[in-house]
């Protein structure tokens, strides 16, 4: 397994998670149209999804130097395009994402 498999794996845990808050957070709004349902049930889901953004930013790190690459790990997998370049190295300690992953 490779530095950039693991870090993926992180991020489409975390990425499910943001999706079931986004689609509780919907179907939250719509039942609290009802006249038996709070109106600050929506608010649970959104705390959930903005939990789940905090999580990305701080939990994904460097398995080496332990800097925090969450905000660039959306680009791991992704192709070179002209608007956006796929991540291939840490951009604190310079790691390829490529070498082999220890749990070290």
């Amino acid at each position: 397994m490779t530095i950039r498999m693991f870090l993926a794996a992180r991020f489409r845990k975390l990425m499910f998670f943001a999706i079931l808050a986004w689609v509780t957070f919907a179907g939250a709004g719509f039942a609290a149209s009802s006249r038996w349902v709070p109106q600050w049930l929506p608010f649970i889901p959104f705390v959930g999804f903005a939990a789940v953004v905090l999580l990305v930013l701080l939990w994904i790190r460097c398995p080496r130097c332990d800097s925090p690459v969450g905000q660039s790990v959306g680009a791991l997998n992704g192709k070179d395009r002209f608007y956006r370049r796929r991540v291939n190295f840490c951009a604190h300690c310079g790691v390829s994402f490529d070498e082999p992953y220890s749990s070290d």
